[in-house]
């Protein structure tokens, strides 16, 4: 009978979960998340970072493993990031919020990267990147990027701005 000594095995095991572990990363660096709408962007970033202010470790790795598995603050975090998005983009927002949660879920399951559909008509520019906004005064142009960005959020999804 053939035998493997241990030391062995244990050596192959390690190479093993060496050679399938997954690098993580910060949530913004995620593939997905560039495809979330600005205000749903914010609401991601601002509810994983926001847990580096007192619960969470700043190490990328420590604070991906306590956001998704430590307590209770992956709950936690979704309760916010969902009031977040409300709040952003809008009470209706409903594509944005299973947008939002998406990112947030392939944040702590690294290894199974979602892809987002491919939009049929993607935003060119927002209405603050047109070159044309810049000559208005500062009150108009606050005025103009608050009343298309937060007013009228859900519908902007499907303009097209110079096209």
């Amino acid at each position: 009978m053939w035998r493997v000594p241990f030391s062995s095995l244990l050596s192959l095991s390690l190479i093993a979960g060496v050679a399938t572990a997954v690098d993580v990363v910060y949530v913004t660096e995620l593939d997905i998340y560039s495809s979330l709408a600005p205000c749903a962007k914010y609401a991601v970033s601002y509810n994983v970072m926001r847990m580096t202010a007192s619960k969470c470790p700043d190490d990328i790795n420590e604070l991906q493993a306590c956001v998704c598995t430590k307590n209770n603050n992956l709950a936690a975090v979704a309760s916010d990031l969902s009031k977040s998005v409300s709040n952003a983009c809008g009470s209706t927002a409903a594509e944005d919020q299973a947008s939002a949660s998406t990112v947030l879920s392939a944040y702590c399951n690294q290894s199974k990267l979602p892809k987002f559909p491919t939009p049929v008509s993607p935003v060119q520019a927002y209405i603050t990147e047109v070159a044309e906004v810049g000559a208005l005064a500062k009150c108009a142009q606050t005025a103009l990027g608050y009343a298309v960005g937060y007013v009228f959020a859900p519908q902007v999804e499907s303009v097209i701005i110079g096209s």
